[in-house]
């Protein structure tokens, strides 16, 4: 057997004219298993199913090789978060060949949402459920005195902070 990134059985001992031998279904992370045939990508005859059963008895020649076929497999991404009218620009579905995967971030003038899983690293199946928290945005404020003496340092603020009492400029 070729397991084309799989991992399994690699080879069998089968009888002409008599159905293939059982095997154990291989296994790869993220795809399923869709059978065994003649040629790469699903393409020639098929001699397994998808449950690793035999699909037509043994004609093959002695050293004939045969080809697992894999489909990738979706999995999807629910986002629960307190809607702002911002266009989520994240996936709603993911597959292994996509990871490692960083949620993008979503943004109003005055907010930012955090995310509490901000990716998905390799390696990472199933479904999985998301959770955003708007936070208030911070920004610095500094001052311009058009032409006045001195000096104000600048702040730090979060929006909604009350700025406090300002230094009159001289």
């Amino acid at each position: 057997f070729n397991l084309q990134g799989g991992s399994g059985e690699t080879s069998v001992l089968a009888k002409p004219d008599f159905p293939m031998p059982s095997i154990d279904e291989p296994t790869r992370l993220g795809y399923q298993f869709k059978g065994y045939f003649t040629q790469p990508k699903g393409l020639g005859y098929q001699y397994y199913t998808n449950e690793a059963a035999s699909a037509r008895n043994c004609d093959l020649v002695d050293g004939a090789t045969l080809y697992a076929h894999w489909e990738i497999e979706y999995y999807g991404i629910t986002y629960i978060y307190e809607d702002r009218s911002v266009a989520n620009p994240n996936p709603s579905q993911y597959t292994v060949e996509m990871l490692p995967l960083t949620f993008a971030t979503m943004e109003t003038p005055t907010h930012r949402i955090e995310w509490d899983t901000p990716s998905l690293d390799v390696g990472q199946t199933g479904a999985v459920e998301i959770t955003g928290t708007w936070a208030r945005k911070t920004f610095t404020l500094s001052y311009n005195l058009n032409g006045a003496s001195g000096s104000i340092p600048s702040k730090s603020l979060t929006f909604g902070d009350n700025i406090g009492s300002l230094p009159t400029p001289t």
